[in-house]
């Protein structure tokens, strides 16, 4: 399926999603030196080998939220995970230099939740998939979190689809219905909270209607 990441929908939706919430709910500026932001990026590298202008690496570099080693992207696709990391290599210095994990989501994000060093201040869930599918990927994911003793404050940016001209139909599930799903809800209770200033925004981009939803927890 196509995907847009660099488009002017997408950066409000970081804007109002990801920076706006991180910053309200912590007052601060940029993640602690040792935290981490763990994302379904997409593209990150244009095909000069160069950032891709309005990526999410250059839009949260550019607004100072995070240092570029402290980004963990999550690729599943080879090529697009390929051209990630040879830009990490051409452009960043190995002291300095984010990380690029070729994998799916959940085995990827459990390796990570492994590592002592593991401290996800922002996870960006930006899925290509409908509400009845995703519900079931952020219920674990909060339960591979949970699993590991929380050091400091950590947000989760759940986006998925509701609506999309390259399918004829909605995708599966209501976004509210999907909520009850049991695992979510199990794992939920684990201290976790929504934001109800960005519960259920949508924006379109291009063919796609997505809905987002911000869950954060406190150490």
């Amino acid at each position: 399926m196509p995907r847009d990441f660099t488009d002017q929908a997408k950066f409000d939706y970081r804007e109002r999603c990801i920076i706006e919430p991180f910053r309200r709910l912590t007052g601060l500026r940029a993640i602690p030196k040792k935290g981490q932001v763990i994302s379904l990026t997409g593209p990150l590298s244009d095909n000069r080998g160069s950032i891709l202008q309005s990526s999410e690496l250059d839009h949260m570099l550019g607004k100072e939220v995070m240092a570029p080693h402290q980004l963990h992207s999550i690729e599943s696709d080879i090529g697009t995970h390929k051209l990630n990391e040879r830009m990490f290599q051409r452009v960043f210095p190995v002291s300095n230099r984010p990380t690029s994990h070729l994998g799916k989501w959940i085995p990827t994000f459990e390796t990570l939740a492994h590592n002592p060093t593991f401290c996800p201040i922002i996870v960006h869930l930006d899925l290509q998939v409908g509400p009845k599918e995703g519900i079931v990927l952020l219920g674990r994911t909060l339960e591979i979190t949970n699993a590991v003793e929380p050091k400091t404050f950590t947000m989760v940016t759940y986006n998925t689809i509701i609506k999309s001209s390259y399918n004829s139909k909605s995708f599966d599930g209501s976004f509210e219905d999907a909520l009850e799903d049991e695992r979510f809800r199990s794992a939920y209770i684990y201290g976790w909270r929504i934001d109800e200033k960005v519960r259920k925004q949508d924006y379109r981009s291009n063919h796609t209607v997505m809905r987002t939803m911000v869950l954060y927890r406190r150490s």
